[in-house]
């Protein structure tokens, strides 16, 4: 290896995990924090740290800073023998209270989603290709504040940042792991909350068409809990205005915020 080039500045060689932490505490640091070490373990990447000095450290270091909200990325990238820790907090941004009122437009990318035998999408790797390709795709698009990957095949199966839902009927659907979606934790959340709502869940490949024809669309990630969208590719989901079952689910996050 010639001097001063590191693997991780050759290959990017590294994971990640974005977290949010409300009134100085992180959101799921428990899942988290296993998300991270599984996929260090996926990598074969050292650490150097248990999960409970890692939950530890980060809530330390989130106490410490003068956000009461925060916007949390924990990345470590391979240096030889060992991995370097790279931290960033900072305040946390809002997305615009109409965001939630009157929902989001979003698009289907041109750009396909890795193939699962090429790249899991478990693995939270800093490898973000397929990502920066569809933002600049996305960029050509005004008004549309998200890019929806679809695989090889043409099934929807998630956004550049977000999972995917849609609702139709008492039945509220995403795309399953098996077609290369993260098992995301608000994802996860949400599941939870639409059983307690007595909702059929599915996780099951869809389609574009499927999409449109949907009565409800909304995304979640961790930063925006659950996103309402009122139209896919220009075209209106539903009557063009936030449904029911999202609007439980924005709830859902509200309540948990304290706001």
């Amino acid at each position: 290896m010639p001097e001063g080039f590191s693997p991780s500045f050759l290959w990017k060689e590294g994971i990640f995990e974005t977290m949010r932490s409300e009134k100085r505490k992180i959101v799921a640091l428990e899942e988290h924090v296993n998300r991270l070490f599984e996929s260090a373990h996926s990598l074969s990447l050292p650490l150097g740290h248990s999960r409970n000095s890692l939950k530890r450290f980060l809530e330390k270091e989130v106490a410490s800073t003068p956000y009461p909200d925060a916007y949390v990325r924990i990345a470590f990238v391979r240096e030889e023998e060992r991995s370097r820790l790279f931290l960033i907090v900072k305040e946390a941004k809002r997305y615009p209270s109409s965001f939630y009122e009157k929902g989001i437009s979003i698009r289907t990318s041109p750009t396909r989603r890795n193939a699962i035998f090429a790249m899991d999408a478990q693995m939270k790797a800093k490898e973000y290709l397929n990502g920066l390709l569809s933002t600049l795709d996305g960029q050509s698009s005004k008004g549309s504040l998200e890019e929806i990957y679809l695989d090889s095949g043409g099934y929807v199966t998630e956004g550049r940042i977000s999972n995917i839902f849609m609702v139709k009927g008492r039945a509220l659907f995403t795309p399953p792991p098996f077609l290369g979606v993260l098992r995301g934790i608000t994802r996860d959340q949400v599941i939870r909350e639409a059983k307690r709502l007595k909702l059929v869940v599915q996780e099951e490949p869809f389609t574009r068409f499927n999409l449109y024809g949907a009565e409800e669309v909304f995304l979640t990630n961790t930063s925006m809990g659950a996103m309402p969208v009122v139209s896919v590719d220009e075209r209106l989901i539903g009557d063009g205005h936030v449904g029911e079952v999202t609007k439980k689910m924005i709830q859902v996050f509200r309540q948990r915020k304290g706001d």
